[in-house]
């Protein structure tokens, strides 16, 4: 397992906060090997941000159990073959469901199983969550499990998969493809010609129903064999929506040859809604999209306005308080498309009204200037704060020191924590304004989008931390002005594009996270200016190139980890000055050549794991001699 360094002030008050006090002493050493644990969840009957086509079934949670089980690991999810540790149910206090395990073995490896229950079924649990998490040694534990609606309660689009064409031996052409309905709907699929018209004699069938779960389809092409480049269409269509794929063939190729091409269109996973000033604004989450995508929002039997029916958000108004809407979303991509329906309730979203800040009596309340007090509201109001897991004070009139997470000093907000607190949505660019922050703590929650450049106006942070959200987009160059930033960690996001050069700005950095995104191009030669560094993490992404000499600087480094990228060439002889690393990670690249003589002067080093790459093991007689006296030369870490 990695370690991490400790993450400067926020973090470790809540390691103070969950160890807790008391004396010991008298504890039996049974017990002292046990722990506590305390399991929170998420409360997903409030949670109506994910619209779905409405059923009969009722969401309203009246009870929760877990099920706690042995797990072989910490990445350990299958229960199966486990052993049934513990089964208790929750307590609901203050409108909040929590239970407390007071039996389970530090050091150990759990998983737990959340089941939540409405009234009138107490085996179909209605929303469900697991995860596996690794009980402390040193502090009581805290698990945090995010529930969702079981699977059977949810109305999902089906899809189509493995569209192939081929040309056998006898020169007869087949399409073939798979239908992916999960939910057993009954299904329509159809084929078309490219500008949408029906077909003669192309294929010999070109319609089918089923409601199979897979259902594997097969049709013959008759055309005549010297069609070069024709495109169709097909179409898969049910009750909640549809969607459609085109593809060409070239008729005169060979075997596999026929298909030149197939455009998948994106996928509309979820649409987030909220209300503010009885205006009604939508936004959709796709599982990808690119300059190419284009939206086409409709409004179904149902008076109203979308202010701009072709752009991504869709805003309705002048709907003369109507309830209930029936919205249509159409995604475009290259010729394929997917649409679906969805039925919104208006009783079912939290409506936003914001405190006025233009009054100088209300800002003599909140205690802290109208830019600050405007960045707080603006992000309660862009990531549903309603539905925070705990917005106390938020948005009320008292002094804004007293809202939960955050911090005033002499009358400015010095810092904002919001870790785990359930926000979901966009930053909003105000918190640029927010400049006399030195810690932003917004790690664990459900923020999409791309990353306000103007975070860049924040020059007093030292900690900035955004890990573990769905946060899109390049990283802005303009965080490269956070001078006085000591830890940067934008880990666990869908991050894109390459890391900025003006991050060799940051030199007072001690701790820069940026692993587990989707980054690309070469690792910037800048970074080996940050030669505060101790700990470095740049991996589980896509970077290319050699490993920069330039980062052989960085000689107070503990922790470096570079693995699961794309990085080509020899390993720099300069990552032999890191005399003061502990572990260094650089497996699964694309690594050549041997290690360099100077890993010999490496004298600190505990771990040292670079399987998965294309090195040799005809190494000098210096480095095998090293490799020896650290017993790493047969360890499985180092094997190619």
């Amino acid at each position: 397992m990695k370690l991490k360094l400790v993450k400067i002030v926020s973090i470790f008050m809540m390691l103070l906060l969950a160890t807790g006090c008391g004396d010991n002493s008298s504890l039996t050493q049974e017990s002292q090997e046990k722990t506590g644990v305390i399991v929170k969840v998420n409360n997903p009957s409030k949670y109506t941000l994910s619209a779905q086509k409405t059923s009969n079934v009722d969401l309203v949670i009246n009870s929760m159990k877990i099920d706690v089980y042995d797990a072989d690991s910490a990445t350990d999810t299958d229960f199966s073959d486990n052993n049934l540790q513990i089964t208790k149910n929750f307590t609901l206090v203050n409108n909040k469901w929590s239970v407390e395990l007071k039996i389970l073995e530090k050091g150990k490896d759990y998983i737990f199983m959340v089941s939540a229950f409405n009234a009138t079924d107490t085996t179909n649990p209605i929303f469900k969550g697991a995860t596996t998490s690794t009980i402390s040694t040193t502090v009581q534990t805290e698990v945090k499990i995010d529930l969702e609606q079981s699977i059977n309660q949810v109305n999902s689009i089906s899809t189509i998969s493995n569209i192939s064409v081929v040309k056998d031996a006898d020169d007869k052409i087949a399409l073939s493809f798979i239908i992916n309905n999960y939910y057993e709907n009954s299904v329509t699929w159809s084929l078309f010609n490219a500008d949408g018209t029906t077909l003669s004699t192309e294929f010999s069938t070109n319609k089918g129903t089923t409601s199979d779960k897979n259902k594997a389809v097969e049709v013959e092409y008759t055309k005549a064999v010297n069609s070069i480049n024709t495109t169709y269409i097909l179409k898969l269509e049910e009750q909640d929506g549809a969607i459609s794929y085109t593809f060409a063939i070239d008729a005169t190729a060979t075997g596999a040859d026929v298909l030149l091409e197939v455009n998948t269109p994106p996928i509309i996973e979820s649409i987030t809604v909220s209300i503010v000033d009885d205006t009604i604004t939508l936004t959709p989450t796709l599982d990808r999209e690119s300059s190419d995508t284009t939206y086409k929002w409709m409004l179904v039997f149902t008076d109203g306005t979308i202010d701009d029916p072709s752009s991504k958000t869709a805003v309705i108004s002048n709907y003369n308080n109507i309830d209930r809407f029936e919205i249509k979303l159409e995604i475009e991509n290259r010729g394929a498309k997917s649409a679906r329906y969805y039925y919104l309730g208006k009783f079912q979203y939290s409506e936003i009204k914001l405190i006025d800040t233009s009054n100088q009596a209300v800002l003599d309340v909140l205690g802290v200037p109208k830019e600050e007090a405007d960045a707080l509201l603006a992000l309660y109001k862009s990531t549903h704060g309603a539905n925070w897991d705990d917005n106390s004070n938020w948005n009320t009139l008292t002094d804004v020191e007293s809202w939960y997470g955050v911090t005033v000093v002499d009358e400015h907000v010095t810092r904002l924590e919001l870790y785990m607190n359930g926000l979901s949505g966009a930053l909003p660019s105000e918190l640029g304004n927010l400049t006399n922050l030195i810690s932003l703590f917004l790690s664990t929650n459900e923020l999409i989008g791309a990353i306000p450049s103007e975070l860049g106006n924040l020059t007093n942070v030292i900690e900035l931390t955004l890990y573990q959200n769905k946060l899109t987009g390049a990283i802005p160059t303009e965080l490269g002005s956070l001078t006085n930033l000591i830890s940067l960690d934008l880990s666990v996001n869908k991050l894109t594009g390459a890391i900025p050069t003006e991050f060799g700005s940051l030199t007072n950095l001690i701790s820069l996270d940026l692993s587990s995104n989707q980054l690309t191009r070469a690792i910037p030669t800048e970074l080996g200016s940050l030669t505060n560094l101790l700990f470095l993490d740049l991996s589980v992404n896509k970077l290319t190139g050699a490993i920069p000499n330039e980062l052989g600087s960085l000689t107070n480094l503990t922790s470096f980890d570079l693995s699961t990228n794309q990085l080509s060439s020899k390993i720099p002889t300069e990552l032999g000055n890191l005399t003061n690393l502990k572990n260094l990670y650089l497996y699964s690249n694309r690594l050549s050549e041997k290690l360099p003589n100077s890993f010999s002067t490496f004298e600190s080093l505990e771990g040292l794991y670079i399987k998965n790459n294309n090195l040799t093991k005809d190494h000098s007689e210096e480095v095998n001699d090293w490799l020896k006296d650290l017993d790493l030369l047969d360890d499985k870490s180092f094997i190619r």
